[in-house]
């Protein structure tokens, strides 16, 4: 038996104090490894676990890191130490403990991802603003120190005075007021969900927001919901930054995201003058009408339905994507 196993031999479900580590692991594309766990059931969280004796804090993490995902990580960077009334936590066989965790990051790892079956279901990297629901509370907490404080999001495209990146949460402003600027009303509220919900890349010239593009991890409606194909919805580009090849770059950034998940994505276009540029553009880059015919406020029109050449009239595409 183990340290814990022990100590609860000795002191039956009492509360305890242990010593554990967590650790954030970031691949090269910005992306967070989660766990899904066995104990409780499907519920995501970082990688780590409790100190037996003679263990640092770091070799705890690194300890775990290995045996749970088989990696090897390089520098170990604190992010904080949590402790107190909020880190208590009573198991289903009743046991009861006090936790002190000492979180860290790490950038870098080498080895192949496996699976420890015995407490784990799978393992996925997640973009910041794609991360599951149901995470251990704790957990969420640690990340989101994570990033407030340590985490450089990664730059997909960068050429000249243009950076193609992620969105970050002072974006939000930033278009909310570009917008406003050339009489375009865009909600806060429409970024806030954009930031915290999705995968947002945003186009930055010369340190100011020029446009931006949104991922979704598959169609909410239309023809392609339910298949499991990402979605690209929303592109736009700033009026005063039109016509120098943004939305082009924003569209090879976001395919190869969608890459990564599908050989499939699509698209919506509205069909009206004010989306001449965007369908052009998108059937130059291989997007082809789905054959579903004309939808309507998320319904499919039927022939000789009466309709409003608005926003909401738009056609289904989609592009396969060379692996």
């Amino acid at each position: 038996m183990g340290y814990i196993e022990d100590l609860r031999a000795l002191v039956g479900h009492h509360p305890l104090i242990f010593v554990g580590s967590v650790t954030v692991i970031v691949d090269e594309r910005g992306r967070l490894l989660l766990q899904q766990r066995k104990s409780p059931y499907g519920v995501w969280g970082l990688t780590g676990g409790l100190m037996e004796l003679g263990e640092s804090t770091e070799d705890v993490a690194r300890r775990e890191i290995y045996e749970e995902t088989g990696l090897k990580v390089n520098k170990l960077n604190l992010i904080n130490v949590y402790s107190g009334p909020k880190q208590y936590i009573k198991a289903a066989n009743n046991d009861e403990f006090y936790v002190v965790t000492i979180a860290y990051y790490a950038e870098g790892f080498e080895g192949e991802l496996n699976v420890d079956e015995s407490e784990s279901i799978r393992f996925e990297f997640y973009y910041p603003n794609e991360l599951p629901e149901n995470i251990v509370g704790s957990h969420r907490v640690i990340i989101k120190e994570f990033m407030a404080n340590h985490y450089q999001p990664r730059n997909y495209d960068d050429e000249g005075d243009l950076v193609i990146r992620p969105m970050k949460e002072k974006d939000i402003t930033g278009f909310v007021k570009a917008f406003a600027e050339q009489n375009w009303h865009k909600p806060q509220e429409l970024f806030e969900d954009y930031f915290t919900q999705h995968s947002v890349m945003v186009a930055e010239v010369d340190g100011n927001v020029a446009g931006y593009v949104t991922l979704l991890p598959e169609a909410q409606e239309g023809p392609f919901a339910g298949k499991n194909n990402p979605e690209i919805v929303d592109l736009n580009v700033l009026m005063k930054y039109q016509g120098h090849g943004i939305g082009n770059r924003l569209m090879d950034t976001v395919e190869r995201l969608a890459k990564e998940r599908s050989s499939i994505v699509s698209l919506a276009v509205g069909l009206h003058n004010g989306y001449g540029a965007a369908q052009r553009m998108y059937v130059k880059r291989g997007y082809i009408p789905d054959g579903s015919g004309v939808w309507y406020k998320g319904e499919q029109l039927e022939q000789y339905a009466p309709c409003v050449n608005d926003d909401e009239l738009v056609l289904y595409f989609s592009k396969e994507l060379t692996r």
